[in-house]
């Protein structure tokens, strides 16, 4: 595919967001497109509204080329471009990881909110590193450790870590297999695979397609094998007044709650995202 370039920078902007408006509503498109063209092209917004000129050359306008059909492919900005921000930080980004969302920088503003002084953290499934980096970053003396059963995946969260100079922790474990934590924590906090398997016919395309499916889906018939595991060495692992935090499925926060009343949890609160929807849980004894 190959397109001939306006040679202004609004009519550039407005040319790309109809190039892409088949994958995507015109409010997103458009921001796209400024994206593509501070990042590849390094205008800048005041560039965009004055309609300035554009200069291209074959590397950036191939590199524009090359995003342009990965976009129409439903493939993620944040995998085109290798970078996502998440609560103020700036993260690398490929295939083995979950692209950060909102949802889970609220899940990491409430664990800040909630923490004692010093903490001792463990973020469970940690993925690109999002949870673990903010909270090393943004929690004064807090000790943070994170685990993963993908080694691509820690490869990611390792190169943020450096990135973003955080001190955190970074083990290999699959979780599953482990009958027992070998620390005490403050706070266990995940956001662990949740979707049942049979939703994936119903979610976007540009998710389905390209994000790790080891970090989306769990079994129909196994709904919260991740939250009931995670909760069992919580009762041992947790210090006292620890607390879990879990992101959660929106419609699924009462029958979580209930199974972790049965195992002992009594201080149960579920928090709403800024869409109203159920999507924290905390718990502590």
């Amino acid at each position: 595919m190959s397109f001939q370039y306006p040679k202004s920078a609004k009519a550039l902007h407005k040319y790309i967001a109809n190039k892409i408006s088949t994958v995507y509503d015109a409010k997103e498109a458009e921001n796209i497109s400024r994206i593509l063209l501070m990042d590849l092209l390094n205008l800048t917004g005041t560039d965009i509204i004055l309609d300035g000129p554009v200069q291209h050359d074959k590397v950036n306008g191939k590199r524009l080329n090359e995003a342009i059909e990965r976009l129409l492919n439903n493939e993620p900005l944040q995998y085109i471009l290798e970078r996502a921000d998440f609560f103020g930080f700036e993260l690398y980004m490929n295939h083995h990881v979950l692209i950060p969302r909102p949802e889970t920088e609220e899940l990491v503003r409430l664990v800040i909110e909630i923490a004692p002084e010093k903490p001792h953290i463990l973020d469970i499934g940690t993925g690109s590193g999002c949870i673990a980096i903010a909270l090393a970053k943004r929690i004064i003396h807090s000790r943070v450790d994170a685990v993963d059963v993908s080694e691509e995946a820690l490869e990611v969260a390792r190169r943020n870590a450096k990135l973003n100079l955080a001190d955190v922790d970074f083990v290999i474990q699959d979780i599953l297999l482990v009958n027992e934590l070998d620390k005490k924590y403050d706070i266990i906090v995940s956001n662990p695979p949740y979707i049942p398997s049979s939703e994936r016919t119903s979610m976007a395309k540009n998710v389905v397609q390209n994000e790790p499916e080891v970090a989306l889906f769990v079994p129909d018939n196994s709904p919260f094998l991740f939250y009931d595991k995670i909760a069992e060495l919580g009762l041992k692992s947790l210090a006292e007044n620890g607390w879990l935090f879990f992101e959660i499925h929106e419609g699924k926060g009462a029958e979580l709650r209930q199974l972790l009343l049965e195992k002992g949890y009594r201080s149960i609160f579920i928090h709403q995202d800024m869409q109203g929807k159920n999507r924290i849980l905390q718990a502590g004894f």
